[in-house]
């Protein structure tokens, strides 16, 4: 039995899906089969949880509605965070107080709901919504939190606590005496112009390396993925390290069709090609009629040797409309791989 790729010992392996089943499983795609041991894909794994629930994607997900497999952990992205990474940020003005506030996204709506949080107002008139998380355990907690926000006085406080969260609000916030004022939450609503913030670390970023790679092994069946032309990649997707130029982003559409072509379906778009004597994966996530995302590039190998020289291949993984078809999400399809000059 081969060695796995990246621990180089044999033991059991897994069936890896090129992209992380948060994204769903998408028919007519080969998977990859003896080169990854369960060992290194449970390792992988941790990294996905926050590619899956702290960056863009997560966001995307909770817009679209799309779900990984039903055993998953279901993880509020807007509450919690995973992995080491933040939980988002999605702020808009609250019609009734004029403030900024956390929501969260209703799936497949263009309505919002509020988040329990408190809404501190310091005396310069800064206004910082905080989100109020369940490892809270006392004011301490609270007023440790302010602190990363304002070091200045506090002017006020308002509270907007969830309706199953009051008593432990009020516990949380007793040291403050009552310099705070309870506000009610609003039914489901819309908001003008909202913004998602996210902060991600190393792991999403190995996520992404490990999309990239990962599906270029699974499109070219000459290459196994333990070659010596793969050990910075490789060592990045199952170690990580702080800083790494192997995955950028750049505002370079991964072109099929005419020119400037989108799907007309919520897609996923993958390609690796050789380009320059440098082989690259590139990838927009959550392509679809309503959203051009950035493109990630993920450098594979600076020195390709066993690859071919003229090596492109690309996919697009298409969602079907009226939801799954029994395990499958949606299904793949290959397309040609064009670069605008210049690009």
């Amino acid at each position: 039995m081969p060695n796995c790729i990246y621990c180089n010992i044999s033991r059991p392996y897994s069936e890896e899906h090129p992209l992380p089943a948060c994204l769903g499983e998408f028919r007519n795609f080969p998977l990859l089969l003896e080169q990854v041991c369960n060992v290194c894909n449970h390792k992988i794994g941790k990294s996905e949880q926050q590619f899956c629930r702290c960056g863009p994607e997560a966001f995307f997900r909770t817009i679209y509605g799309v779900e990984g497999r039903e055993h998953h952990d279901k993880v509020n992205v807007y509450k919690r965070g995973s992995f080491g990474g933040k939980p988002i940020d999605f702020i808009g003005i609250n019609p009734a107080l004029g403030l900024p506030i956390l929501y969260e996204k209703i799936p497949q709506s263009n309505k919002v709901r509020i988040i329990s949080q408190i809404i501190v107002i310091d005396v310069k008139g800064g206004v910082f919504p905080i989100r109020l998380q369940k490892w809270m355990k006392s004011t301490e907690d609270v007023r440790n939190e302010i602190k990363k926000h304002t070091l200045e006085k506090m002017d006020c406080i308002r509270v907007i606590p969830e309706d199953d969260e009051v008593e432990w609000v009020q516990e949380l916030l007793k040291g403050f005496g009552g310099n705070f004022k309870w506000e009610k939450p609003l039914e489901p609503h819309t908001v003008a112009n909202p913004v998602a913030e996210v902060k991600v670390t190393t792991p999403f970023f190995q996520a992404i390396a490990k999309i990239g790679f990962h599906y270029f092994l699974a499109v070219c069946k000459d290459i196994r993925g333990d070659e010596d032309e793969f050990s910075e990649i490789r060592n990045f997707i199952i170690n990580g390290i702080e800083k790494s130029e192997l995955v950028t982003q750049e505002d370079k559409q991964i072109i099929f069709g005419p020119p400037n072509a989108v799907p007309n379906r919520l897609s996923h778009v993958l390609s690796a090609e050789t380009f320059d004597k440098v082989l690259y994966a590139r990838m927009q996530l959550f392509i679809g009629p309503d959203c051009i995302p950035l493109t990630y590039r993920i450098v594979l190998s600076q020195s390709p040797v066993k690859t071919p020289p003229e090596f492109a291949s690309g996919h697009v993984f298409v969602y079907f409309e009226d939801g799954k078809h029994g395990k499958y999400s949606g299904e793949a399809f290959p397309l040609d791989v064009k670069r605008i000059p210049g690009h």
